[in-house]
Formats: structure tokens, C-alpha cells, sequence
């Protein structure tokens, strides 16, 4: 036992899975596929004689006793399991998938047949129970006759072909919750040519809120910038004293995953006649790259500062993520010299630790905050190597464990202890188990950054983040308009 495995299947739909180490030499393998026909399984090796996660960072403190000069510790990645990425014997296995699979009914079918989502179905109870709620269904394949395009022109390779899955592995799909269904785009903004309005519109009237008289924001009102002397605070000529805004304020704290969620939430928010966002919404992002150790003082200080400036006339919502920097600097082997500067941070704690700590006092912040909604989202399923297309990694350089979706995937497994130990205002919902079957659909550039490509999740995912998240808030603060 002990070894770290990644588990796939691939047919009509891409579906991941979790593996039981019974610590006997077996493993079990435990998976949903719900849509009928054949299946391809990888189960392959990701990492056979892994660390103790609560080992990690495998050099801490070590870096108090060498100099600016050094660079011993700083480049201790190779000491680290590296990731090995072979298949398991008797993998790749075909399986059939019948209509009904034994155990788990197939509810697959028209959008008329499901009811739409509820607040419930769009949050997590444990960080397995995402396992069984939804897959990623393909719904066109390139070759295919029936194929529809999506851009000019499919024959050649585009950037907007790559990022939409066509010039990569050539098939699009989408993510279908079991038992509901999320918001489609056109559901979202069918109310403004039938007359009845956006239906972020008609949530505020459900809300009773002139908008007439609301004043419009820009989502930049309560951006972050770095100062002079590198650390990140508050603008205090953007953060105005605004009490007239009344409206809801949309509040995104996280790294640029979650800026990049942000980023599609407001369009789906923006007034297509206008181009701006509907009148009475206001976005804020608190942004907490570096980690939290880094940036939990900027965070809570802007948190207050919006209620200073608003009080509680607005309506507020979180929407929040601390996850990929902090496994990235408290566990990785060549952040020691980074820990080692940071008074923040006791280098001598495993980073689990210190992770669970500073988690405790962020969400105590914000389970005490005046908000209509707060949500904490899962981390995503980061580095993912296997699967991964569209750039070259270095042939000398290695995948360290802690760098790995297997220790987020730990850090997740705190994240719902935690909350749910201290904080009954904060509900999750899950963004490990929708990325982790996508290693296929990462962010694409003109570059393809490794870095980038490893964590920054493709279009098809970040639309299902944003309008989860857009539902969750109709759910939460209008209800009955999507009982219209």
C-alpha cells in the first residue's frame, strides 16, 4: 500500500475516481459512469512511494542556517518524489456501461426531465460526495458528421480551437449535474428579448431595489494593487465612501483561478447593450496570491473596509479559495528560502499545519461577516501532468509531490474539516472533482506557460464555475425567480 494513483475513463463521458489504499498491498477503485456505452480506464502510477503529506515541506527550517548565496535548499526538488506516470499492468481496460448500471440508475436525460438545481445540489457535504453528483458528458466530436462549428475556420489550428477543445484532442463537452440542472447561458439572458429582463435583473426587482436609483460600479471599485514596497493594500482613492450603493455586492477573494472565474462571471453579468455590469451589482476581488500567511491582513482589512463604506444596505456575497499558494510555498521543497523571509510563516510546522491555522482564522473572519452568502470553493485540481496537452515539459525536469493533485486534494480534505467545524454560515462547493477529469482543458495562450497550463482551468470548466455561482446566489437572494 501507500502508492498515489490517477484514475480516468473515457467513452461517452470523462469521468475520474477515487482509489481505497487498504494497506494490504489492494486498492479499490470507486466510479460513477452513468452514461451508457464503452469506456476506456486508466489507472496509472502517479507517484509509488510518496511522503506522508504531514512530512511536508521535507526541508523546513533548514533554510535558517545558509546564506543569501546558497542555493542548496532552494533546489532540493529532485529529493522529493518525482511523478512517474506509467500505467498499472492490465491498463488501458475497455468496460461496457449499460443503460442502467448496477448500483447507480441512469438520470441522464432532457433538460425538460430535471428540475433546475437547488442550493443543496450546487454545495458539498464531504470532499467525496462531488464524486457522484455530475460528470463531464461529451457532446461533439469533431469528426462527427453532426458536427456544428464553432469557429471560422476548424481545418486549421487556431488558438480559439484550442481553447475551445477542437484543435486538441478535437471533442467538446459539458458538465451535467445528476439530479438538476445548472443554468444554461441562454436561460441566463433569454429574459432580454422576450421582455422580461436578465435574470440578474429580475432578481434585483424581485429584491424590491430601484435600480434606477442605484449607482453603477466598475468590478475594478476594490481591486488590489501592489505597492512600492511590495506588499498588497488598499487603495484608498479607489476605496471611496459610497453609502448610497444599495444594491448586491459580489465578493471574489482568491488567486488568479478565481480571477479568472470572476472574469466569466462578468459576462454573464454584463449588460450586453451597455457593456458594463446591470445596474445594482457591484464586484469586488480580495486577492490572496502568496497565500493567505501573505495576505490575510489585506483581506480583512478590505472586508471592513466595504462594510464600512456600505454598512448593511447592500446585499453581500463570497464567493472565496485559499488552496494552490499555499501548498506551492508551505510545502514545496524550493520555497524554503521564500518560508525562511516570511515572518509570517513558522518554518519548523509542517505546512499542513500552518494551512489549517491560517484557514481557521480566515474563516472565522468570514463566517462572522455580515453576508447573505458565503461559499468557500474547493481548490482546483492543480499540476495535473497526465492528460495534459499543447505544451513541451523539460525532459530534465521533475513533478515534486508537493506539486501534485494529490496533496491539494489533502488540503481540500482540511479545508472541509475546518469549515465545518467552526463555521455554520459557510457552505462549499466542490472545484477538485470537476477539474481533475479535464487535465485535456487548461488555460491555453499564445505561450502555454507550464505553470499556467498546469492550474489555470480551460473555458468549459470556468463556465460551469460561474454560472454555479450565479445560481447560487439567484437561489440564495431571489429564489422565486427561477421558479418563473
Amino acid at each position: 500500500g501507500g502508492s498515489l494513483f490517477y484514475l480516468r475513463a473515457y467513452g461517452p463521458s470523462v469521468i475520474s475516481g477515487n482509489i481505497i489504499d487498504h494497506h494490504n498491498r489492494s486498492y479499490s477503485v470507486e466510479m460513477y459512469p452513468v452514461d451508457p456505452g464503452e469506456y476506456t480506464v486508466e489507472l496509472v502510477v502517479t507517484f509509488s512511494s510518496p511522503l506522508n503529506f504531514d512530512d511536508l515541506p521535507i526541508n523546513r527550517a533548514k533554510s535558517v542556517a545558509k546564506t543569501q548565496s546558497s542555493l542548496e535548499y532552494e533546489n532540493e526538488e529532485e529529493v522529493e518524489p518525482g511523478f512517474e506516470g506509467y500505467m498499472v499492468a492490465g491498463f488501458p481496460l475497455l468496460i461496457w456501461v449499460d443503460p442502467l448500471f448496477p448500483g447507480k440508475s441512469s438520470k441522464q436525460g432532457s433538460v425538460d426531465e430535471k428540475p433546475l438545481c437547488n442550493i443543496t445540489q450546487l454545495t458539498d457535504s464531504s470532499p467525496l460526495s462531488s464524486l457522484s453528483k455530475g460528470h463531464w458528458q461529451v457532446i461533439d466530436h469533431v469528426a462527427r458528421f453532426s458536427h456544428q462549428p464553432l469557429t471560422p475556420d476548424e481545418s486549421g489550428v487556431t488558438l480559439d480551437g484550442y481553447r475551445m477543445g477542437l484543435n486538441s484532442v478535437g471533442v467538446r463537452m459539458q458538465y451535467t449535474f445528476e439530479d438538476c440542472e445548472l443554468l444554461r447561458i441562454r436561460d441566463i439572458f433569454d429574459g432580454m428579448t422576450n421582455g422580461t429582463g436578465h435574470i440578474i435583473e429580475r432578481c434585483l426587482d424581485n429584491l424590491n431595489y430601484d435600480r434606477s436609483n442605484i449607482t453603477n460600479f466598475s468590478r475594478h471599485d476594490f481591486d488590489i494593487e501592489k505597492q512600492n514596497n511590495g506588499t498588497v493594500g488598499l487603495d484608498l482613492a479607489i476605496g471611496r465612501r459610497v453609502d448610497s450603493f444599495n444594491g448586491i455586492h459580489i465578493i471574489f477573494i482568491g488567486d488568479s483561478v478565481m480571477k479568472l472565474e470572476m472574469g466569466f462571471f462578468t459576462k454573464l453579468v454584463t449588460d450586453p447593450r451597455s457593456r458594463s455590469i446591470f445596474q445594482g451589482l457591484k464586484i469586488s476581488f480580495l486577492e490572496t496570491n502568496g497565500g493567505i500567511h501573505a495576505t490575510m491582513a489585506n483581506v480583512t482589512s478590505k472586508l471592513n473596509a466595504i462594510l464600512e463604506n456600505e454598512g448593511n444596505q447592500s446585499k453581500k456575497v463570497i464567493l472565496f479559495n485559499t488552496g494552490l499558494h499555499d501548498v506551492d510555498i508551505l510545502c514545496s521543497s524550493i520555497r524554503s528560502r521564500s518560508r525562511g523571509s516570511k515572518e509570517e510563516i513558522n518554518d519548523t510546522k509542517a505546512c499542513v499545519d500552518l494551512y489549517r491555522e491560517a484557514l481557521e482564522d480566515l474563516t472565522r473572519v468570514i463566517d462572522a461577516y455580515p453576508a447573505q452568502i458565503k461559499i468557500f470553493r474547493s481548490t482546483t485540481a492543480g499540476w495535473q501532468k497526465y492528460g495534459n496537452y499543447g505544451f513541451s515539459w523539460p525532459a530534465t525536469s521533475i513533478q515534486p509531490l508537493s506539486r501534485s493533485p494529490h496533496v491539494v486534494h489533502y488540503f481540500n480534505e482540511i479545508a472541509y474539516s475546518t469549515i465545518q467545524k467552526c463555521c455554520s454560515t459557510i457552505s462549499i462547493a466542490d472545484g477538485y472533482w470537476i477539474t481533475l477529469p479535464r487535465p485535456d482543458h487548461t488555460q491555453t495562450s499564445d505561450t502555454n506557460q507550464i505553470g499556467k497550463h498546469l492550474v489555470h482551468p480551460g473555458y468549459e470548466i470556468l463556465s460551469v464555475f460561474a454560472r454555479r455561482w450565479l445560481m447560487t446566489i439567484i437561489c440564495g437572494l431571489c429564489s422565486g425567480v427561477l421558479a418563473e
